[in-house]
């Protein structure tokens, strides 16, 4: 989504708590020729240490997958056999789940065609310099060590009340009061403390990943291939099926191609290399594209801007 978009967006509306106003936002966007499915491409924070919100999507949306540069934090309110694909894995979400994602790592909900009711949670972002600072200080909550994605399940267990932090932390967040800033981020670091908790407790609340199907193979091929010149034909004879089938999965299961798919994942993994300073050449070569016009095309094409203007950022 082009920078200008996203700051008049921020200007004009507030976080959609109604479907009106979540319509409302979705037809804006539109006539602007903004997709909806790339809302989530460059999302970034207000704050430099931590942000709370509530997220409410009511209908089936066609997200893109995407990463951030900053842990992301989530705790779903309800869920209506919406799934989380984070890398090659697909969790079905329930109420009470907690999910805990990693920057620089692929994720996105999955949407059933017939939502019947809304699919709600609250979110934490925590920027990399806050959990550096405080994982220092504190080293138990440092819930990096739990690699790329963690999913908890919280409902029926001692862990419910970190609901509530996340409660205080929006409230907070909205507040505007005198010492708002340093309220959220106390907060924050309750929910970074707990959340370890959780993740080591010898009454273990985690919870594994759906049955892996023909979509998550293919996803975990992508996945280790990115710096190979990966085809919708190699990928189809690799796994003995028709291009039409491994098309038809990505568009069954997200929505979407085999090509575009590639693309958007070869772009997340473009924009980690970036952030940490790789040439740009060599970025290009890392992520499978044939030269760097290719790769700036198709960078500036997902993003709205260079790939040099990202760095900048």
């Amino acid at each position: 989504m082009k920078i200008s978009i996203q700051k008049e967006l921020k200007s004009r509306f507030k976080r959609p708590k109604t479907e009106e106003e979540y319509k409302e936002i979705i037809n804006y966007l539109s006539e602007k020729g903004v997709a909806v499915g790339n809302l989530y491409q460059e999302l970034e924070m207000s704050s430099s240490l931590v942000n709370f919100h509530r997220d409410t999507t009511f209908v089936k949306q066609n997200i893109s997958i995407h990463s951030h540069s900053f842990f992301e934090i989530m705790y779903c309110r309800s869920s209506d056999r919406v799934e989380y694909l984070v890398g090659s894995r697909r969790y079905r979400l329930s109420a009470g789940d907690l999910i805990i994602v990693a920057p620089g790592v692929s994720h996105r909900p999955i949407f059933p065609d017939d939502m019947q009711y809304p699919y709600e949670r609250d979110i934490l972002w925590v920027s990399l310099d806050f959990m550096k600072k405080v994982s220092q200080i504190f080293p138990s909550t440092n819930i990096n060590s739990s690699g790329g994605a963690a999913f908890l399940r919280t409902k029926g267990t001692n862990y419910g009340y970190i609901a509530d932090y996340f409660t205080g932390g929006i409230q907070e967040s909205e507040s505007e009061l005198v010492g708002s800033e340093e309220s959220t981020a106390a907060i924050a670091l309750l929910i970074l403390t707990h959340a370890y908790r959780a993740m080591n407790s010898c009454d273990s609340v985690s919870f594994g990943a759906e049955k892996p199907t023909l979509i998550n193979s293919l996803i975990e091929y992508i996945e280790g291939n990115l710096d190979s010149p990966l085809t919708l034909g190699d990928t189809a004879a690799h796994f003995y099926v028709s291009r039409g089938t491994v098309n038809k999965a990505f568009r069954d299961t997200m929505d979407t191609t085999f090509h575009k798919f590639l693309t958007q994942r070869r772009l997340i993994l473009a924009k980690l290399l970036i952030k940490e300073g790789e040439g740009m050449d060599r970025v290009a070569e890392k992520c499978g594209f044939s030269d760097y016009s290719v790769f700036y095309k198709a960078f500036k094409k997902e993003y709205g801007l260079s790939p040099r203007a990202f760095y900048k950022l």
